[in-house]
């Protein structure tokens, strides 16, 4: 029977523990600051700094040929300074990373205009696979256009 008396104040004990800690204020949540959607994050132009095909750098790239300015759901493409094509593009919601093209004159290395694509800060990553016109499973496995937010002047 001791025992039993013993287990009775313990419990009584929690109870009273527990009742006190119902009554306090609870914390409120941290709430984090909105995240910024990939379309807002694509807005703007940017420049084509780099190429690599297969995670090879394309050595004989010169910088500068290639423009894109997204803007309202569309992007326009120049190429060493001239219009080369006006389209649409749209998220694919089946792949958090991949985008679609539509439209006449893509350019080539964007094969059929499924791509995927990453967005790190004014560093613009945009993968298309020309060859097997499929979309490509990861950045890097076939044809990576590097680009940068920057001013330009046409």
């Amino acid at each position: 029977m001791p025992h039993i008396s013993i287990l009775m104040l313990c419990l009584v004990a929690l109870l009273s523990v527990h009742s006190d800690l119902s009554r306090a204020e609870s914390p409120q949540p941290r709430r984090r600051p909105p995240r910024q959607s990939d379309l807002q994050k694509l807005q703007g132009k940017w420049r084509t700094t780099e190429l690599s095909l297969f995670g090879r750098s394309v050595e004989e790239y010169q910088g500068d040929e290639l423009v894109c300015v997204f803007l309202d759901g569309k992007v326009t493409i120049y190429r060493e300074g001239k219009m080369i094509a006006v389209c649409e593009y749209s998220f694919d919601v089946k792949q958090r990373s991949a985008i679609d093209f539509a439209g006449k004159a893509l350019p080539t290395e964007w094969g059929d205009g499924k791509g995927i694509y990453a967005v790190d800060g004014d560093q613009l990553r945009l993968s298309f696979d020309p060859v097997s016109k499929g979309r490509p499973k990861e950045l890097g496995s076939s044809w990576v256009t590097v680009f940068e937010r920057k001013p330009i002047d046409f």
